[in-house]
């Protein structure tokens, strides 16, 4: 994008959100998901968290003075994709499919 700055987080994240809607919407295609593709939105949206929480398990590793509120983030992020993925897991198991 060309912004200066110093913790360039922010873009790394965008740039995974977009990663993620472009591999689901690649596999959609390739696998011919039809209707099915509606479903997609939590694979995209779990392929982006996965992404930010790479984004701040670096942060962590990283700068030493940084480590405290990237460690928070880490905790909040984690917690939110366990939650997600234990949602898509009952959803799969519990929502009828036609076929």
């Amino acid at each position: 994008m060309g912004w200066r700055t110093e913790t360039p987080q922010f873009q790394m994240e965008v740039g995974f959100a977009s990663l993620a809607v472009g591999v689901v919407g690649t596999v959609a295609v390739v696998l011919a998901w039809g209707t099915a593709a509606v479903s997609t939105t939590l694979p995209v949206y779990r392929v982006y968290i996965a992404g930010v929480a790479t984004v701040h398990v670096r942060d962590t590793l990283g700068e030493p003075e940084r480590r405290p509120a990237a460690l928070k983030k880490n905790v909040y992020t984690g917690f939110f994709a366990a939650a997600l993925l234990a949602f898509g897991v009952f959803a799969i198991l519990t929502i009828p499919y036609p076929g």
